[in-house]
């Protein structure tokens, strides 16, 4: 089984080291293991980190992506399920944001008026 260093696997998922260590310290990378007392990650680590970096990009909070995968596998279904599931917040939060929008819009009209 390939194994990779914290840089490599910075480098590999273009994100920071800091960010890597964040996630651990947060519980969202789990079982990391150490040699030297350095991280070394395995592939599966490596799918992990793709998926959780994948949650963050679409604006899931470090709680909601804590929250899923405390309910649901990252196997495919379970991936699939987080992603209708965050479809679906942001399906709602575009509603409440539209509905804002037209009540600022209406009370602009109103002072524009006066």
């Amino acid at each position: 089984m390939k194994k990779y260093t914290i840089t490599e696997v910075s480098e590999m998922c273009e994100i920071s080291a800091p960010t890597l260590r964040y996630y651990e310290e947060e519980g969202l990378l789990t079982n990391i293991k150490r040699e030297n007392n350095r991280r070394v990650y395995t592939e599966e680590d490596v799918e992990k980190i793709k998926y959780l970096k994948c949650f963050r990009e679409l604006g899931m909070t470090i709680q909601n992506i804590k929250d899923e995968l405390s309910q649901k596998p990252l196997d495919n279904l379970g991936v699939r399920q987080i992603l209708v599931d965050h479809l679906n917040f942001l399906e709602i939060k575009e509603s409440e944001i539209k509905k804002n929008i037209l009540i600022i819009k209406n009370k602009l009209s109103e002072y524009e008026e006066k």
